[in-house]
């Protein structure tokens, strides 16, 4: 074995490292009261309140919020950035926020036989800098966002002692105004210490941490121990390391090997090879992990350490990723680090299993924290789930502007890979968020350390480079998290209100000339109505104030019984937009993968409750883990087809493919299809048997059948499997009879606006079907809901799709779910709805738009009423253009005429022809979102 000794100088604080593994009997945990007190004119330094009583006391770990310290918060007190005032309905705001100093003090005692023994004091997680007192000795400071704060005490005499602690959370650098890492709303600004808090006794001589790197193709560990020799002279001594299975006693290889090093931090290099056939590879399907038993041995005695880690490649080959030779495709979520109870992350390994295990079921296998860095327990979590994580540097936006903060940011980069470099999961890190600059020459430099420090996991300089303007991969970067490339976008935000539905397409094209591997930033973003029903969730240090905000609109407009309706048309619609966006991706043959924005609720930044899962990692009620991982699992079937809507004179037609990212290839596997209206099959089929390799997307077939034997419009579901497997996938088409003549009902008067004479008709009891044309409003209508949050980007359509109630039997001839689904493309396109402000309460349309939850306004879009003794049926959209060619218009416009002409239209709230009935609108070009 070959010994490497450098040797560095002596530091008495230490990096922020991962906590090694002690017996309980050689530490101290100092969870529990503290004396507390807050220094909010800074002056406990001058004063040496270290060498004072604090007299009040606070529980730890924790932050000051939680204990219900600092000042009371309401909506409005203060700005949230310094760009964007603070309004009722932004965002959450904590109870009690804190900027600033506060010491916290405990004392400790001290066995006499640790008289000898070096003392060294962990505290896991801190906002921002702290600095430590033993007594009245100043033992040191320490600056970390993302790692534990490590402090070296030395050696403490028998007896009790006081630790006091100085902690402050105000701004050390600048950051950006959009890091998850240092945010007023996301993680909040805490004051304290959350996760472990203790004091580890070590004889003279011991290692400080432990980096493993373990060659799955030959089984050899190289581990690179760095160790402190806290005495002034050379000392010798032993180094012995066992790899074993986690969880397993069976050692399957040990090395032993002397070591002679100088006073302060030297390194070791300790090489272990187990046998080949012992090693399994870790990965999203094979969570073995190994751990690492180090003793070291001096004539002060021994000292153990434990480090967790596997076996595993990841890398690149042209624009793909691969794990241990397997093609992988990232699908994952942005996470704006979301913690509403606590304020902060968890710390608990526990509690990460519970999210990750949620994300597992939903068909994730990635995790990208969003300028911030999870704590040891996620790490652990992935490590047990097979989750990978990319993480990043707490650097967003302009950031990089402060040149002073590099010099940190290169220590914060460093102290993350010390800290989690060992976790398998950890694969891939970026040096933070959208950093608008032209220079990124800094972040290169990130990029080249972390390839020589540490090349077990991939880099890049920033997540979405575009913002710098660099629209491809930064030049040298190992992989890119954008939005597109020079050949296109691949987010669907503009097609799905442009294009007509069809799900032929793929971002292939924009993969030409990609030489690493792309992965599309932040898709999704469809807002969904906020539950408003969470507020009696909110039980920790987070007030909900936007949602207080927003059912108190609701109550006010008397929509709140809609609650639901609004939750669960909106969310399907969001859902439905979701499912396209990722299985273009996975459509996509040659490719890195995609991070949804989210699938949790984000409720920063204007409310943007864009998830399907709720902020507390709760499904929403709409959805259910088991359909989603349909369309966003490791085998995932696909289906291209030209258009969503048919005429039954067609042949319909699509191409099944197969995206296979999972464990193993499928063998000799059948896959069938049917379709399906209702509980009526159309047709069934299968494909002949065949092998389908784990290599990504692959061809399986073409469905073609005529459609000639529906006569009426209807709603008929394509499914495919695999025979006996649970992999399936589901599409729903409409379809439309050709020739379809629209006669005017002898009973019914069609008009595009009401004169005198068609409302004297209507007062003397007439049937009329109102239908402007080309009526505009400034509740216009689209496709898809806002994007994010119209409070954050107000110049877009601010309708949150439609609530339609399906049961009416306006909609005989007119099949339609309780939202938009594909179908309404044609209608949603160009529309307006209309406000149908001081109506009878207990109103509603029969299609409603949803407005956004900020206004709340009661929006019609298909509705009736009373007039005098007759009876009026109205649409906003348009029904009058291109009928030829909208066979989806052409069925609406002839279902609503022929219920105008039946004995089922009887309306029974009147309403006001100067206020109810839709006529043009000065459009207001302004960013009219109240």
């Amino acid at each position: 074995m070959r010994l490497l000794v450098k040797l560095l100088f002596v530091l008495t604080i230490v990096s922020c490292e991962r906590k090694a593994e002690i017996s309980k009997t050689d530490s101290i945990d100092l969870s529990g009261e503290w004396n507390f007190k807050i220094d909010k004119d800074d002056q406990g330094k001058k004063e040496k309140w270290f060498n004072s009583d604090l007299k009040e006391t606070i529980n730890l770990p924790g932050s000051m919020a939680e204990n219900g310290y600092g000042e009371p918060q309401n909506p409005g007190s203060k700005k949230i950035t310094k760009d964007l005032i603070t309004t009722p309905f932004w965002g959450p705001v904590k109870r009690y926020d804190y900027r600033g100093v506060a010491w916290y003090q405990k004392d400790i005692e001290i066995s006499k036989k640790w008289e000898e023994k070096h003392l060294r004091l962990f505290l896991e997680r801190i906002c921002w800098l702290s600095e430590v007192w033993i007594d009245n000795k100043y033992i040191g400071t320490q600056n970390s966002l993302s790692t534990p704060h490590l402090f070296d005490l030395g050696t403490l005499s028998e007896g009790k002692h006081r630790l006091t602690i100085r902690i402050d959370n105000r701004e050390q650098h600048n950051l950006g105004w959009n890091t998850r890492g240092y945010h007023e709303q996301t993680c909040t600004i805490f004051n304290g210490v959350v996760g472990d808090m203790t004091i580890t006794a070590h004889p003279s001589v011991f290692t400080e941490k432990t980096q493993v790197f373990a060659n799955p193709k030959t089984g050899e560990c190289k581990l690179n121990i760095d160790i402190l020799n806290t005495k002034d002279n050379q000392m010798s001594g032993a180094v012995k390391v066992n790899i074993r299975k986690q969880n397993e006693k069976n050692v399957l290889s040990t090395v032993t090997i002397p070591f002679k090093i100088q006073s302060g931090n030297s390194n070791i290099e300790v090489k272990v090879k187990i046998p080949e056939k012992d090693v399994v590879n870790w990965s999203e399907f094979s969570k073995t992990l190994y751990v690492a038993d180090i003793e070291l041995s001096s004539k002060f005695g021994d000292d153990k350490s434990v480090e967790t880690f596997g076996f595993r490649t990841f890398n690149s080959k042209g624009s793909r990723f691969f794990i241990n030779g397997d093609p992988v495709l990232m699908r994952g979520e942005a996470n704006n680090a979301m913690f509403p109870l606590t304020g902060y992350p968890e710390m608990d390994v526990k509690e990460w299993k519970k999210i990750f295990t949620l994300f597992k079921d939903f068909g994730l296998n990635h995790f990208r924290c969003h300028s911030w860095t999870p704590p040891e327990a996620a790490f652990s979590a992935a490590d047990e789930l097979g989750i990978y994580i990319q993480t990043e540097l707490p650097n967003s936006q302009e950031a990089l502007k402060d040149s002073i903060g590099n010099i940190w940011r290169k220590k914060e980069f460093d102290k993350i890979i010390n800290t989690y470099g060992n976790h398998p999961s950890f694969v891939l890190m970026t040096m933070g968020n959208e950093a608008q600059s032209r220079d990124y020459s800094f972040l290169q430099e990130l990029v080249e350390r972390g390839r020589k420090k540490d090349n077990r996991h991939l880099y890049a300089t920033i997540s979405n480079p575009e913002a710098g303007g660099f629209k491809d991969e930064y030049p040298g970067d190992d992989f890119a998290v954008a939005h597109g490339s020079r050949k296109g976008r691949r987010r669907m935000a503009a097609y799905f209100n442009r294009n007509k539905p069809e799900t032929m397409g793929d971002y292939a094209y924009t993969m030409e000339g990609r030489p690493v591997p792309q992965i599309s930033h932040e898709i999704g973003q469809w807002l969904v109505y906020p539950d408003v029903s969470e507020i009696e969730k909110y039980k920790g240090v987070l007030r909900p104030v936007n949602l207080e905000y927003i059912r108190e609109s609701l109550k006010e407009k008397g929509l709140l019984n809609q609650l639901k309706e609004f939750v669960g048309a909106s969310g399907r619609l969001s859902l439905l937009l979701y499912k396209e966006e990722i299985e273009r991706s996975l459509r996509t043959p040659i490719y890195g993968g995609f991070q949804l924005l989210g699938l949790q609720d984000s409720y920063d930044w204007g409310s943007a409750y864009v998830g399907q899962i709720d902020n507390f990692f709760e499904p929403k009620f709409y959805v259910t883990a088991k359909y989603f991982s349909q369309f966003c699992g490791p085998q995932t079937l696909l289906a291209r087809f030209k258009k969503r809507v048919w005429l039954n004179s067609e042949r319909f037609e699509a191409n099944i493919e197969l995206a296979n990212y999972g464990k193993e290839s499928l063998i000799n596997k059948t896959v069938v299809w049917s379709i399906t209206e209702g509980n009526r099959i159309i047709e069934t089929g299968k494909f002949n048997s065949v092998t389908i390799p784990n290599n990504g997307l692959n061809k399986i077939g073409s469905i073609s059948i005529s459609l000639n034997g529906i006569e009426k419009a209807s709603k008929i579901n394509l499914e495919v499997a695999v025979e006996n497997t649970d992999i399936l996938n589901n599409w729903g088409l409409w379809v439309y009879p050709e020739k379809l003549p629209i006669k005017i009902p002898k009973n019914v008067i069609v008009t595009e606006t009401i004169t005198p004479e068609i409302k004297n008709k209507l007062k003397n009891g007439a049937k009329v079907v109102l239908l402007p044309r080309s009526f505009k409003s400034n509740y216009k209508t689209a496709m898809t809901p806002p994007f994010w949050s119209p409070l954050l980007f107000p110049d877009q359509k601010q309708t949150l799709g439609f609530l339609c109630d399906n049961k009416h039997p306006v909609f005989n001839s007119f099949p339609t779910d309780s939202f938009n689904n594909w179908q309404w493309w044609e209608l949603t396109h160009q529309g307006s709805a209309i406000n149908l402000e001081n109506i009878d309460k207990d109103f509603r349309p029969i299609v409603q738009g949803i407005d956004h939850p900020n206004r709340n306004n009661l929006l019609g879009i298909i509705y009736e009423g009373k007039v005098g003794k007759g009876k009026l049926l109205i649409c906003t959209l348009d029904l009058h253009n291109d009928l030829e060619n909208r066979p989806v218009v052409r069925q609406l416009k002839y279902s609503m005429l022929a219920y105008a002409a039946s004995d089922a239209f009887n309306p029974t709230i009147f309403l006001d022809l100067d206020k109810h009935i839709p006529v043009k609108e000065k459009i207001s070009h302004k960013k009219n979102i109240l």
